[in-house]
C-alpha cells in the first residue's frame, strides 16, 4: 500500500475514485458512556476512508446552473422563488432570475430548495468506521470541526486537509486539533497535561507550532493553569473552545475568552437557585445531587449568564444529540432506528448493552428536558448556538446525527431558520470566515443542498436530499445512495 495520504484511480472518464489511504487510522479522541476512548477492536487497524463515488471530469468541470430553484436566505430566514444559481469552479457566480451559461451542466431546481452545505460543529472522527466522510457527505454535512485526535492522527488530518484544499481530493472541510488538554495526570501526561501556568503557556505555543486551529481545553484544568492558557490563547489571538473546567464557572471561562461551551458543560449548576451551597460540595469532595441541580433551575440565573456570554460574544454548542442518551433510551425510534445499518456492527451492540442499564431513567430524562428548555432561553437571550453532535456517542449516527441535532434545537424552541443557521452561517461566522460564506450568494463557496421541502417550514426537510454540490462536483440523488450502500457494507464486517 502507498505511503502516500491520498489516492486518485483514473478511468478514461476521468477520476472516479478518491481515496485516503493511512496505514494505521487510529482515530481517538471519542468519549464513551464512561469517559474512556473507544478503542479499535479490529484485527486489521488499517483503516480506508473512501470519499467519493463521483464521475468528475479529468478536464476542468463545466459550469453548473441550478434553475427555478427557490434559494433559502438563512440569514433573513426568507426563500427567493424561481432563482437560477450558477457554479463556476469551486465558488458561486451568480444568484437571481438569469441564463444558465452556455455549456453548463443544467439542474432542474423547480419545486426543490437549495441551502447552504451543513457543518458539523462537534465531531471524534476516529473510530466512526471507515466510511466516516462517505456517511457525511451522503448527508450534505461539507465541513466538520474535530474536537480531539492524537498527534499522528493529526498528522494525516493536516495532509487530508492539504489534499482537499488543492483539489487533489473531494470532501468535506475540516477544522481540527489535536490532543485536548486536561490536568497532567496517568491518563494525560506532559505536555497536554498540565498543572501550572508555565505548563499551560507552553502547550499553546506547542499547538500553535503543529498546526491546531484552536485549543479544545478538558473539564478538569486547574483554575491557574486555565487562566494562564487563556492568556497565552488571547496574546496569540489563538481561539480556545471545550468543556468548563471543574475550577471555574461559565461565566468565568466566558469572561476569559474561551470561544465555545461544549456539551451545556456546567450552565445547569450555574443557573441553579441552590449554586453556592452545591459549589460548597464540590469543594468538599462530595458529589453533587443531579437532582437538586434541575429542581432548582432558576430562569433569571440563566437569562444573566445569557447576558454574559452575549456580551463577550461566547457561542454554545449544546450537543442536544449526546444528552438525548440516555434520557430517551426507551424510546424505539432510537434503538430501531434504520439508520444503525450504517454504523458499525460492534458499536451498536455495545450501545444496546448501555442502554439496557440506562432504562426508565426518570432524572434523565428531567435533565435533558431542562437542557433544552436552557438552550431555548439562552437563543431567545441572544446567545449565538452551534450545531454539533459529539458523534460517535451512544445513538449519534454520524452524519444523520446532524439532522436530529437540528430538529432537537427546534424542539428547544429555536426557529427553523435559527437552527439552520447554527449549521450554516453560524459556523461561518464562528471560524472567522468571509460574510459570503455560510449563505449562497456570488464569490461563496460551491457547497450546497438542493432538497425536496422546505426546511424554513419543516426543519426535517434538511433530510430530503436531492443532491449535493461540493467543490463544484455534484453527486446526485443515486450517487449519494451509493456512498451509503458502502458505508452499509462496510458496517456489516465491523
Amino acid at each position: 500500500m502507498s505511503n502516500s495520504c491520498a489516492v486518485c484511480t483514473s478511468s478514461p472518464g476521468g477520476i472516479v475514485l478518491v481515496q485516503l489511504v493511512p496505514r494505521e487510522m487510529r482515530l481517538s479522541g471519542c468519549r464513551t458512556m464512561t469517559g474512556k476512548r473507544l478503542r479499535n477492536q479490529r484485527g486489521d487497524r488499517s483503516c480506508l476512508f473512501v470519499l467519493l463515488l463521483l464521475a468528475l471530469q479529468a478536464k476542468a468541470a463545466p459550469d453548473i446552473a441550478i434553475e427555478h430553484v427557490n434559494v433559502v436566505d438563512v440569514r433573513a430566514a426568507t426563500i427567493y422563488a424561481d432563482q437560477t444559481v450558477v457554479v463556476r469552479g469551486q465558488r458561486v457566480g451568480e444568484v437571481g432570475k438569469t441564463a444558465a451559461p452556455k455549456g453548463a451542466r443544467r439542474i432542474n431546481g423547480r419545486g426543490k430548495y437549495l441551502i447552504p452545505g451543513l457543518w458539523d460543529m462537534h465531531v471524534h472522527l476516529g473510530m466512526i468506521g471507515s466510511g466516516s466522510f462517505q456517511i457525511y457527505l451522503a448527508n450534505g454535512i461539507t465541513g466538520m470541526r474535530e474536537m480531539e485526535s492524537s498527534l499522528p492522527e493529526f498528522d494525516r488530518l493536516k495532509q487530508y486537509r492539504v489534499d482537499v484544499a488543492s483539489g487533489k481530493t473531494v470532501g468535506p472541510e475540516l477544522v481540527a486539533t489535536t490532543e485536548a488538554i486536561e490536568s497532567r495526570g496517568p491518563g494525560k501526561p506532559a505536555p497536554f497535561g498540565v498543572q501550572n501556568a508555565v505548563e499551560a503557556r507552553s502547550v499553546v505555543d506547542l499547538l500553535r507550532e503543529l498546526g491546531a486551529d484552536f485549543v479544545t481545553v478538558g473539564g478538569d484544568v486547574p483554575r491557574q493553569a486555565y487562566m494562564s492558557l487563556a492568556d497565552e490563547c488571547r496574546r496569540l489571538n489563538f481561539p480556545f473552545s471545550g468543556h468548563v473546567s471543574r475550577d471555574l464557572t461559565p461565566a468565568e471561562v466566558s469572561d476569559a475568552g474561551q470561544r465555545s461551551i461544549e456539551h451545556m458543560d456546567g450552565l445547569l449548576l450555574a443557573c441553579s437557585s441552590a449554586e453556592s451551597h452545591l459549589r460548597d460540595l464540590m469543594k468538599q469532595g462530595q458529589p453533587v445531587p443531579i437532582e437538586t441541580v434541575v429542581e432548582t433551575f432558576d430562569p433569571g440565573k440563566a437569562s444573566e449568564l445569557a447576558a454574559c456570554f452575549r456580551k463577550n460574544g461566547t457561542w454554545l454548542c449544546p450537543t442536544l444529540t449526546e444528552q438525548r442518551f440516555p434520557a430517551e433510551a426507551d424510546d424505539p425510534g432510537l434503538y430501531r432506528d434504520p439508520r444503525l445499518r450504517y454504523v458499525r456492527s460492534n458499536f451498536v451492540r455495545e450501545w444496546e448493552s448501555r442502554r439496557q442499564t440506562a432504562r426508565n431513567s426518570d432524572l434523565a430524562k428531567k435533565l435533558f428536558e431542562t437542557n433544552l428548555r436552557l438552550t431555548g432561553l439562552m437563543w431567545r437571550n441572544g446567545v449565538r448556538i452551534l450545531a454539533g453532535t459529539d458523534t460517535p456517542w451512544p445513538y449519534c449516527i454520524p452524519g444523520f446525527a446532524l439532522h436530529d441535532e437540528l430538529e432537537l434545537l427546534v424542539r428547544a424552541g429555536l426557529s427553523p431558520a435559527a437552527a439552520l443557521a447554527a449549521a450554516t452561517i453560524g459556523p461561518a461566522e464562528f471560524l472567522g470566515r468571509t460574510v459570503s460564506t455560510g449563505g449562497i450568494e456570488p464569490g461563496a463557496p460551491a457547497n450546497l443542498l438542493l432538497l425536496d421541502g422546505n426546511p424554513l417550514a419543516d426543519i426535517s426537510n434538511t433530510n430530503r436530499i436531492s443532491a449535493v454540490v461540493i467543490q463544484g462536483n455534484v453527486l446526485t440523488r443515486r450517487d449519494l445512495g451509493r456512498l451509503l450502500d458502502r458505508v452499509a457494507v462496510a458496517a456489516k464486517g465491523q
